[in-house]
């Protein structure tokens, strides 16, 4: 261990260095509190041995000024003097000391004090090593969030959210997002739109959302059917990542006159069309396993078809609303979801979005919430 010995009398400083060095100690000496700070500054030591009464700054003052000059570890030190202990203690631990011993040095409670200090700079130094090695971890993992956050955002930013005909709200428990909203038009002026639902949320969640995106805006950029679009992402996903990951999902392709919607759902809560004239409701509910669950040969392709009334809205949603709990363990669930729908609010996304807070309570949200409203109107042609 590295000791700093610090007194103004040469002999006392002497005896401790000769006597620490046959105790297998590295001993340095200070004759004054500035040549204490000096070598502090130097080279840190693992322990402090302070005389109190020096000239110039005094064993007080010293050790004041290398607490200030402390950065990650706190170096102990045992003030070491002949004033009484029960006069110089309060004072010295004060001014930032750890101990105290009174001269003429019993060297049996030195040695018992410098193995006290030096188990407790072990300590310190090992928590120090994990602090910086949880930093570095912590600088790692933020750079990694940048590189994936800007992958993502590029990933979605062709997205079409025309405000027009299609809005969304969604709101994420971490930083990334396990939720996916994306949006294309068909070469034909449809529209195919999809909300899905990786497994857990976070950075992993977000991950797999990059290989769906560029699968799904490149498929619905050429108008391929809605079957070939979510083969094609079952595929992928179940190639690409483990077993227990895997996107539920509303999968959606509404023609340009808005006469017929498709959907494909897996997993996902029912969608909903809401007839705002009539106040009709009508769902559809989940037919499939989510994607990426099955191989190719097992996997289900087939969409519903349904025709459209006038004046119908479509509402598609992310599990994060619907199975939201209380804290009686209930459901918020569709039917919530359906009846503040069909009040016809100003602003749906805030009634259902503050709805759900209302109904959770003081439990803290535990998944991504998403919804979707597209309205069920002859879309304008593409770039218009």
């Amino acid at each position: 261990m590295d000791i700093l010995v610090v007194d103004d009398y040469k002999m006392n400083r002497e005896l401790l260095v000769s006597y620490l060095g046959r105790k297998g100690h590295n001993a340095i000496e200070a004759d004054s509190g500035k040549a204490a700070l000096s070598a502090c500054h130097h080279s840190v030591p693992d322990l402090i041995l302070m005389d109190i009464m020096m000239p110039g700054l005094n064993g007080y003052e010293t050790v004041r000024a290398i607490r200030e000059l402390e950065k990650e570890i706190r170096i102990p030190i045992i003030f070491v003097s002949a004033i009484k202990a029960e006069d110089g203690m309060t004072e010295a631990i004060n001014a930032g000391g750890d101990d105290y011993i009174s001269k003429p040095v019993n060297f049996d409670i030195l040695d018992a004090k410098i193995n006290a200090h030096g188990r407790v700079l072990e300590i310190n130094t090992r928590l120090n090593k994990a602090i910086q090695d949880l930093r570095r971890y912590n600088n790692q993992l933020y750079e990694e969030q940048q590189i994936v956050d800007h992958i993502f955002s590029h990933a979605l930013k062709n997205s079409c959210f025309d405000s027009r005909f299609i809005t969304y709200k969604n709101r994420c428990c971490e930083q990334f997002d396990g939720d996916v909203i994306i949006a294309e038009r068909s070469p034909s002026g449809g529209l195919y739109v999809m909300v899905g639902d990786f497994t857990g949320h976070g950075l992993h969640a977000a991950i797999g959302a990059l290989p769906v995106c560029q699968t799904f805006f490149a498929m619905a950029s050429k108008g391929l059917s809605l079957q070939a679009i979510v083969a094609e992402i079952n595929n992928n996903l179940k190639m690409l990542f483990p077993s227990n990951m895997f996107m539920c999902a509303s999968i959606i392709y509404m023609d340009q006159d808005a006469k017929q919607l498709q959907f494909w759902v897996g997993g996902m809560p029912a969608a909903v069309l809401h007839n705002r004239l009539t106040g009709e409701v009508r769902t559809v509910t989940s037919q499939h396993m989510p994607l990426g669950i099955l191989k190719e040969d097992e996997f289900d392709d087939a969409v519903i078809n349904v025709n459209l009334s006038s004046s119908e809205v479509l509402y598609l949603c992310s599990d994060g609303i619907v199975e939201t709990r209380d804290q009686d363990n209930n459901e918020y669930g569709i039917d919530r979801l359906i009846r503040k729908i069909t009040d016809k609010p100003s602003n749906i996304f805030e009634t259902v979005f503050d709805d759900v807070d209302l109904f959770r309570g003081d439990i803290k949200q535990e998944d991504d919430m998403t919804m979707v409203e597209i309205l069920c109107e002859k879309l304008p042609s593409p770039g218009s």
